[in-house]
C-alpha cells in the first residue's frame, strides 16, 4: 500500500501541471470559455463577442496517505532527476527528502488530474446567444474510502493473524479525449436582471483505463511482512491494453455539462451579484477493445504472498500483476468471471457559485463542488469549497483563493493578471515555503477577448489558460 501511493504521489508531482480548478482566473467576469468547465452558462456573460484560448496543460494531485516532510515544490522540481526518498531521516542534502504518513483519519483518498487543452473559441451573436468549441485531453485517477486500518503505521505494526473489518473501497484511472461544443442563451428583464442557461456537449474518445474495487466488507489479516489474507471478499478489477498509453483507442462515449446563472442588475458587463449551479461531467466511456475485466466472489479465505510478486517489473504492468494474482491467490475457481467490456463514468459533480460585488472592482466568489457517486466504476470528482476575494478591472486583476480539498486539506493561493498574461497558484505556500508537502501547483497563461457586444471598436484581453505544477 505504501509503495503504490508513493509511486503515484511522487510520479504525478514531477512534471509541469495545472491545478484542478485554477481558481485565480476561472472565476472572473470575463472568464468566458475558460469558465464553462465550472458552469457552461459562463460564456454568455462575457462582455466580448469573441473569446479565444490558445491552449493549456496541467496537473492536480492531493492525497491524505503520505507527504514529504519539510520541503517545497521548487526543491522537488530542482532535484526531480536525482531525488531520493527515505523513511527515517531528514538530510542536509538537497536531493534527499523524508516521507511521512498521515494517521487518525476515517479514510484515505488519492486524487489526480492531468489535462492538455487545445484551442477553444467562443462567439456571441444576436446579443443573447453564444456558441463555442473546444478540445481537451484529460487523465483522471481516484482512490477513495481506503479504510484507515490500511494506514502505513497501522498495517505494518499490526499483529499477525489479527483480523480487522475492511469496508468497501475502490480506485479507477482513465485517459480520454473530449471534443466539445458549447451553447448558451441569455434572458434579460426590464430591470437588467439576467438569466443565462448553457450546456457543453462532448464526444469522448477513450484511450486507457484501469480499475480495482472491493465491493463488500470482508475480514483482512496480515500474516507476514508482505503477506495477507482476505476472508469472503468480492473483488472486481480490470484494465485496457497499456503497452501504448494514450495512442490506441479502446472505447468511445459521450458527456454533457448543464448550467444556469442569475445575475442581478447587469450593466456594461458588470453586476451586483451572480449565482449559478451546474451539473459537470455527466457522462461515460464504454471500453470494448482489448479489455480485460474480472469479478471474483468468494465465501472462503484467499491468501496473498509477497514472494509471488517479487519478479514482476514495470514491463509486466497490470497484466502481469493480475495474472500472478489469479494464478497464485484465486486459482481456477468457479467464482471468477471474466469479460471484455466495461463502462467507466466521468467524474460527475454538482457545482454552485456565488459572486458578490463589494464595491467597484472588488468581488468575493464562493464555489462549492460536490462529487456525485452513480457507480462503483467511475473517476470520482474532487470535493472543493473555496472563497476567492479579487480586485478586477479590464486590464488587470488580483485574487486570493482560499480552498478546502476533500474537507481535509487547506490551501491558500495567489494570482495576478496583467493585460493578456496571468500567473499564480492555488497553493502558493507549497511553492516557496518548507512544510509538509501533499501537492502543489503553479499556473500562467494567455486568453484573448475582443469585439465588444454593442460595438466592434473596443479591444479587450484577459487570461485564463494556465501552466502549473
Amino acid at each position: 500500500m505504501r509503495i503504490i501511493f508513493l509511486i503515484l504521489f511522487f510520479g504525478f508531482n514531477t512534471i509541469p501541471s495545472f491545478t484542478q480548478y485554477q481558481l485565480g482566473m476561472r472565476l472572473e467576469k470575463n472568464a468566458g470559455m475558460y469558465g464553462i468547465s465550472i458552469n457552461p452558462s459562463q460564456n454568455i456573460f462575457n462582455s466580448n463577442k469573441w473569446d479565444i484560448h490558445l491552449g493549456s496543460a496541467g496537473l492536480f494531485v492531493q492525497n491524505n496517505y503520505l507527504y514529504f516532510k519539510e520541503t517545497h515544490l521548487l526543491r522537488l522540481f530542482r532535484n526531480r532527476e536525482s531525488l531520493i526518498v527515505v523513511d527515517d531521516k531528514l538530510s542536509e542534502k538537497d536531493n534527499v527528502v523524508e516521507v511521512g504518513y498521515v494517521d487518525n483519519v476515517a479514510s484515505r483518498f488519492l486524487q489526480a488530474r492531468v489535462f492538455v487543452t487545445g484551442p477553444a473559441i467562443g462567439f456571441q451573436f444576436k446579443k443573447n446567444q453564444s456558441i463555442g468549441c473546444f478540445i481537451q485531453l484529460r487523465s483522471g485517477l481516484s482512490a477513495t474510502n481506503i479504510p484507515n486500518e490500511f494506514s502505513y503505521d497501522k498495517i505494518t505494526k499490526r499483529k499477525h493473524f489479527d483480523p480487522f473489518r475492511a469496508s468497501e473501497f475502490g480506485s479507477a484511472g482513465m485517459n480520454w479525449l473530449e471534443l466539445g461544443a458549447n451553447y448558451a442563451y441569455l434572458k434579460v428583464d426590464k430591470y437588467k436582471n439576467a438569466i443565462g442557461i448553457g450546456a457543453n456537449i462532448k464526444y469522448i474518445i477513450g484511450y486507457d483505463m484501469a480499475f480495482g474495487n472491493s465491493l463488500r466488507n470482508y475480514q483482512h489479516a496480515v500474516t507476514g511482512e508482505n503477506d495477507f489474507q482476505m476472508e469472503s471478499p468480492h473483488l472486481a478489477f480490470g484494465y485496457s491494453g497499456m503497452n501504448d498509453l494514450g495512442k490506441s483507442v479502446h472505447g468511445k462515449g459521450a458527456g454533457i455539462d448543464i448550467g444556469v446563472s442569475y445575475a442581478k442588475n447587469t450593466k456594461n458587463g458588470d453586476f451586483d451579484y451572480k449565482a449559478g449551479v451546474a451539473l459537470i461531467d455527466l457522462g461515460f466511456v464504454r471500453f470494448s477493445r482489448d479489455i480485460r475485466t474480472y469479478d471474483f466472489i468468494s465465501d472462503s479465505t484467499i491468501s496473498v504472498f509477497g514472494k509471488d510478486y517479487q519478479n514482476l517489473t514495470s514491463i509486466d504492468g497490470l497484466q502481469g500483476l493480475s495474472d500472478v494474482f489469479i494464478q497464485n491467490a484465486i486459482g481456477q475457481k468457479k467464482e471468477l468471471t471474466t469479460g471484455n467490456k466495461k463502462t467507466i463514468l466521468l467524474p460527475f459533480s454538482i457545482s454552485a457559485q456565488f459572486d458578490y460585488k463589494l464595491k467597484k472592482s472588488v468581488y468575493i466568489h464562493t464555489l462549492i463542488i460536490q462529487p456525485v457517486s452513480m457507480s462503483d466504476f467511475r473517476i470520482r470528482g474532487v470535493h472543493l469549497i473555496s472563497l476567492t476575494p479579487r480586485y478586477e478591472t479590464n486590464w488587470y486583476s488580483f485574487s486570493l483563493p482560499v480552498s478546502l480539498i476533500e474537507k481535509r486539506i487547506f490551501n491558500i493561493g495567489l494570482a495576478a493578471r496583467l493585460g493578456f498574461l496571468t500567473i499564480g497558484s492555488d497553493n502558493i505556500v507549497s511553492i516557496f515555503s518548507k512544510s509538509n508537502f501533499y501537492g502543489s501547483d503553479i499556473f500562467a497563461g494567455v486568453k484573448f477577448g475582443f469585439g465588444k457586444k454593442d460595438t466592434r471598436k473596443t479591444f479587450k484581453s484577459n487570461i485564463d489558460d494556465c501552466f502549473q505544477f
